[in-house]
């Protein structure tokens, strides 16, 4: 586990060099972009456009199971504080995304969650471009501890949780929905 030094120590070069805080930032807050661009590739691909939809509706189905149902029960029964509320320490955020907060909701990463279960999705289908899309979420896992929202056990089970989800979406759902 990261100890108090290392975030501190974490937040001193996000502060002194914008190089470094830019590139984490963008993984953790808007690397999001690279799944709508997986979309475009998927609705234009011709070898692809034939499971194009399903493969669509089943991510957007495992993004909300995950980032809407199971993070947020979670959430209700297990309070976890995050970094920056542990060691006092005002996190840099986004215009958009990542809020400072007082409310102990770190466990696990509504991010690495969401983007874990739409990537497995993604790789049951289509195996090399959701490898990509694994590699954007765990950098933005990566980002998530770096800039102090998250212990790397909440990205842990963040993956695990969100390639559990994303299996069984297309396990069950496929079945349901489009047979």
């Amino acid at each position: 586990m990261l100890k108090e030094a290392n975030y501190l120590e974490y937040q001193k070069q996000l502060t002194e060099n914008k190089v470094v805080r830019y590139f984490w930032q963008f993984w953790s807050n808007y690397s999001f972009v690279f799944f709508f661009l997986a979309a475009i590739v998927m609705s234009t691909d011709h070898q692809m456009q034939p499971y194009s939809r399903p493969v669509m509706v089943l991510a957007i189905l495992a993004f909300l199971l995950a980032r809407g149902i199971a993070v947020t029960l979670i959430n209700i029964f297990y309070e976890r504080r995050r970094p920056y509320q542990d060691f006092h320490f005002t996190p840099i955020t986004s215009k958009f995304f990542s809020w400072h907060t007082s409310y102990p909701n770190s466990f696990p990463s509504r991010h690495t969650t969401a983007y874990f279960a739409v990537a497995t999705v993604v790789c049951l289908f289509f195996p090399a471009l959701g490898a990509f899309l694994v590699a954007v979420s765990l950098l933005a896992g990566a980002g998530r501890v770096i800039l102090g929202f998250h212990w790397p056990s909440d990205i842990i089970a963040g993956a695990i949780l969100g390639t559990l989800i994303g299996y069984l979406t297309v396990a069950i759902g496929y079945s349901i929905l489009f047979t």
